[in-house]
């Protein structure tokens, strides 16, 4: 399938998911305050590190699997969806007896509710379904059911028990939406439920293993930082934390919408040309790696005023972990590009230990930095941790895909950027305020272009089927 194709439709719903999402959330910081929008952001994280358990990570490697198991493919998605349910049951177990013991008394029983739905909330693979299926825009069905449950949330605000309500509309939307994309996908795919055995289980276990265990402990430290500035800064710093982490959230959900189809599109064109491959990801790498450092230095002079644009002048002070939290986001994106390659050609084994160390650094540092620095200490904590993730993705993909790295064009973006931090750390005297923060990010675009380093569109690499080839 064209990447064009396959990113435009799952853009399409992605965005509106976005926009509907985000406009929901600000209205209920704005209602709620930081205080009670701390304990509303304990819940969600308790039922998104839950979510992200129950699904193990397995959407990210479904289309490849898909591609790759050919004419066993209805056989092998019926195991998929035996393995998931029965996973999906036992999460909800495990997270109801924990809520149960360690969630406050006023989410307690929804987050109870959410966990037992756990095997529909956790439903969201059904995307590279739809690409593998030629049907890509069939995203917008489920997103559709989002957008008709989610402004209960608003509605919950009404209520005597606010954040309780507005918890158990958050786990209704999330129902809505895999439900629907379940029964889409199961009418697309057809799974040959007489196929399902211990064999195939067992052969889809080992297959997501790796990266199973890796989500989980991707989804802790994504997670856990929130639980810690609860527990030991109070209600009003998780509450501006977690105001300020929703746009990590925002633009986590953008990346996966530009990568999920990128996976596909990268291990349908190594099957066809490891050169071509090379071409192709350098010419996404450039693109990302240039617009993501441009988005982070123009964070350093608009957190600030867009904190208190969006959610008011009571979530201002969590602006420094804003700033950092936009580099962290921008590490993200070029690490996660660099992993979608390894994956496509390569083992993520891996992934295991450096998961595993990001989480150990979050945790350490959250300990250290958060009783002196409240939300500033965990936003330093999950960026060294991304660095490091950044660092070993990078190095095992060029181990994946030798010569995938062009030095030239590395050397002169990293001129570029040296410039351009520097003017970010020790702004000129004699403009306005405003103006010195912008004028690092309008610096480093005009020396890549100068240097002749800004990227170019990928897209027309991106497409396999025939024309395109390298030269």
């Amino acid at each position: 399938m064209p990447y064009g194709r396959a990113l435009s439709a799952q853009a399409s719903s992605r965005f509106a998911y976005l926009i509907v999402a985000a406009a929901i959330f600000v209205v209920l910081a704005r209602l709620l305050g930081p205080e009670q929008l701390g304990r509303y952001a304990w819940a969600v994280s308790f039922v998104a590190i839950a979510t992200a358990l129950a699904d193990g990570g397995m959407s990210s490697i479904l289309a490849r699997d898909l591609v790759a198991t050919g004419e066993r493919r209805n056989a092998w998605f019926a195991n998929f969806l035996a393995f998931r349910l029965a996973l999906g049951m036992l999460v909800a177990l495990f997270g109801i007896a924990i809520a149960v013991m360690i969630a406050p008394p006023t989410v307690r029983i929804p987050v109870i509710l959410c966990c037992a739905a756990m095997p529909l909330l956790a439903a969201r693979f059904y995307d590279p379904v739809f690409q593998v299926a030629n049907q890509p825009f069939l995203s917008l069905y489920p997103t559709v059911a989002f957008l008709l449950i989610a402004p209960l949330g608003i509605a919950a605000t009404l209520a005597e028990e606010p954040v309780g309500w507005a918890v158990l509309a958050h786990g209704a939307a999330g129902v809505g939406y895999g439900l629907v994309g379940v029964i889409l996908g199961w009418r697309l795919l057809r799974p040959d439920f007489t196929a399902v055995g211990r064999k195939g289980i067992t052969e889809i276990g080992r297959s997501v293993a790796p990266i199973m265990l890796a989500a989980l402990i991707t989804a802790l430290a994504q997670r856990v930082d929130v639980l810690i500035v609860a527990e030991i800064s109070g209600d009003t710093a998780a509450g501006q934390y977690n105001a300020a982490y929703r746009f990590v959230d925002i633009g986590a959900a953008m990346i996966v919408t530009v990568l999920m189809p990128l996976l596909t599109v990268f291990a349908a064109i190594a099957t066809v040309s490891l050169d071509r491959l090379v071409v192709a990801f350098r010419a996404c790498m450039r693109l990302v790696v240039t617009v993501n450092f441009a988005g982070a230095l123009l964070a350093i002079p608009l957190a600030a005023p867009v904190l208190r644009l969006v959610y008011g002048a009571q979530f201002e002070p969590a602006a420094t972990a804003l700033i950092l939290l936009a580099w962290k986001l921008a590490a993200a994106f070029v690490s996660l590009l660099a992993f979608t390659l390894v994956m496509a050609t390569a083992s993520i084994r891996y992934v295991i230990w450096t998961s595993s160390a990001a989480l150990g650094i979050i945790l350490l540092l959250n300990w250290l930095l958060v009783p002196s620095l409240s939300a500033t200490g965990a936003a330093i904590a999950t960026l060294v941790a991304e660095l490091m993730q950044l660092t070993v993705n990078l190095v095992m993909a060029s181990r994946a895909l030798p010569g995938a790295f062009e030095h030239g064009w590395w050397l002169r973006f990293t001129v570029a950027a040296s410039v351009a931090l520097t003017m970010a750390l020790l702004p000129l005297g004699g403009l306005p305020a405003f103006m010195q923060g912008l004028a690092p990010a309008l610096t480093f675009i005009a020396l890549m272009a100068v240097l002749r380093a800004l990227p170019g569109n990928p897209m027309p690499i991106l497409r396999f089927g025939g024309e395109q080839r390298e030269t």
